[in-house]
């Protein structure tokens, strides 16, 4: 039988040698097989991602350790990301939670490959967050290749747009709670004024660990306008003390912990001595831990010196003779200029 070598053959036989090419040990060959291959354009998926599978059989196996599937994993969805067509966004999605993955759904931007990156929030987030944590100069991420995590979802939904927003908002609203967490922490790295309401909706979540990163999102963008419903969620944490357990408490005092932060710097002297007397009586134990006890308001509002004092003489009408012994001695300590 008589087999032509025709430009068919010859294209599969080009495409499997830069596939090939991508486990490379040598960046500069790898980099130079990611141009070539997307320059074939939407004829080379098919053997694009029938290389891919069976990459990824390989990673099951000891057997293939040595021939760097990993490497031909990353080099391939790179390439379908640079292609763009939305064809492979399922297997590129089972790439993921590699950043490769990420990048080159983000680079394909259409609807379909927005949910397949919010789907696999926070997973990827973590995953990206403890590579670079971990990363080393031979890795084949280091940390000077691997950009700061805030860096990278701008990059990542900045493809995306205005959907992209709106997909994380929806993800806030109908996430699990590691997703909502996942997604303040984006919103946050996007810093952009129109999506500050969602930060402050998130600041209201009954799920402690939303409400902190929520806090330390407002906290980081410098929300001064968030500081009155800071205070309010401040109190209720107060209150939610006050009537728990003493197991609760992982689930409220990373919360209580952001939201002291934030309004002990946002916050002004009246924001202060509302929490501070607040007549919530907890425990004598270390329920205020990280930093964030109660007397640092009392130490902020003695620091602020005679602001405090229209304030403070205000309380000693206070019909509760602990408040006025409690502010009647912060008055003492001002005069005195005592920190």
């Amino acid at each position: 039988m008589f087999l032509k070598y025709d430009e068919d053959a010859r294209f599969r036989e080009q495409v499997g040698l830069l596939i090939c090419a991508l486990r490379s040990d040598l960046d500069s060959v790898k980099e130079v097989a990611v141009v070539q291959l997307s320059l074939f354009g939407p004829k080379a998926i098919p053997y694009l991602t029938s290389a891919l599978s069976r990459a990824f059989v390989e990673t099951s196996s000891s057997r293939y350790e040595r021939s760097n599937p990993e490497e031909a994993i990353n080099g391939i969805v790179r390439v379908l990301g640079i292609i763009g067509d939305s064809v492979p966004i399922s297997d590129i999605a089972n790439a993921l939670p590699r950043p490769e993955a990420v990048e080159a759904l983000a680079k394909i931007g259409n609807n379909k490959a927005l949910e397949a990156v919010i789907a696999g929030m926070p997973k990827w987030y973590d995953e990206y967050v403890k590579m670079r944590a971990h990363a080393r100069p031979t890795d084949r991420l280091s940390v000077c290749k691997l950009k700061p995590i805030d860096d990278f979802v701008r990059k990542i939904f900045g493809y995306f747009g205005e959907e992209g927003k709106k997909g994380l908002q929806t993800a806030l609203h109908e996430g699990n709670n590691e997703t909502k967490d996942t997604v303040v922490k984006i919103l946050a790295a996007l810093g952009e004024p129109d999506l500050i309401p969602a930060l402050l909706e998130a600041l209201e979540n009954v799920n402690f660990s939303t409400k902190a990163e929520a806090a330390r999102a407002l906290h980081k963008l410098k929300v001064r306008e968030a500081v009155p419903k800071m205070v309010a969620e401040l109190l209720k944490t107060q209150d939610y003390v006050h009537s728990s357990s003493r197991k609760a408490e992982n689930k409220w005092q990373d919360a209580y912990r952001a939201l002291a932060e934030a309004v002990l710097e946002l916050g002004s002297v009246d924001d202060w001595m509302l929490i501070s007397f607040h007549r919530t009586k907890v425990p004598e134990v270390d329920y205020y831990g990280y930093g964030c006890r109660k007397p640092n308001f009392n130490a902020a509002i003695i620091n602020s010196g005679e602001r405090a004092v229209p304030g403070l003489t205000k309380l000693l009408q206070a019909s509760d003779p602990d408040i006025q012994r409690d502010a009647e001695e912060m008055i003492a300590k001002i005069k005195r200029g005592k920190k």
